[in-house]
């Protein structure tokens, strides 16, 4: 009999961690137009939770059509051969834990850049937003998880970012970067250059409320990286005359 590769603990913990933020997103965020789909609120936490489910491929970004508007996925997107940033809406669907779970599974393995990004997101999604009372404790110190995190508390005790004390739960130094970051720099001139042309287009995006479109955008005429991207778009917002 053929052995069948069973997923790692690395692998297993990011569907976990993809399920529970997917969880907490749409229980912070308020559902829009059409039903299901839920605004990131233009605030970088909820955009970087809702762009790391969609490349992980287990959210459904909602894009213009010929026919409509229709909900696709990062590589629905790409496979359609979409001019990133422009046809894209700033709401996501999250798919039921099941399909988050086996979607992410699927994947075989993802880079150690999207995984520290999704620990990250979580962190800061679960220790920080959702309905009063109910976020994970982010201190050093022995705690309780409330019920719902049970799954991905299990799932990060296995790979070593917590470990049990008892009946209580404590932080470990692994995930101390995700938890407790340094200070970053500022860096009020982010070093991009844009056509004028692009430079429109973006500032097309980002008057129609589409932050995340116009980092799409900027990252696809660029190649920058993500965080590059986002303070980028970040410095046009800031300069931009308030409406």
């Amino acid at each position: 009999m053929t052995k069948v590769d069973q997923p790692s603990e690395h692998l297993r913990l990011a569907a976990e961690l993809a399920v529970g933020l997917a969880r907490r997103l749409s229980t912070t965020l308020e559902p829009g137009d059409p039903p299901d789909y839920y605004w990131h609120y233009a605030q970088t936490p909820f955009e970087d939770g809702c762009y790391v489910l969609w490349e992980l491929g287990v959210a459904l970004a909602l894009v213009t059509t010929a026919s409509g508007y229709q909900g696709m996925t990062r590589q629905q997107y790409v496979d359609a051969k979409r001019r990133p940033g422009e046809e894209t809406f700033a709401v996501y669907k999250f798919f039921p834990a099941s399909e988050t779970r086996a979607g992410v599974l699927a994947c075989g393995e993802i880079s150690d850049v999207l995984f520290k990004r999704l620990v990250e997101a979580y962190v800061e999604i679960a220790c920080e937003y959702g309905p009063a009372g109910t976020q994970l404790f982010s201190g050093s110190e022995p705690f309780h998880p409330p019920a719902e995190f049970e799954g991905e508390i299990a799932a990060l005790v296995a790979c070593g970012y917590a470990e049990r004390c008892g009946d209580m739960v404590r932080w470990t130094a692994k995930i101390s970067p995700a938890l407790w970051p340094e200070p970053r720099q500022a860096n009020p001139s982010p070093e991009i250059t844009l056509p004028g042309d692009v430079l429109e287009r973006v500032a097309g995006l980002l008057q129609d409320r589409n932050p995340i479109a116009a980092i799409a955008l900027v990252r696809s005429e660029t190649g920058a990286d993500l965080e590059l991207c986002k303070a980028y778009v970040d410095d046009l917002v800031q300069k931009s005359p308030k409406q």
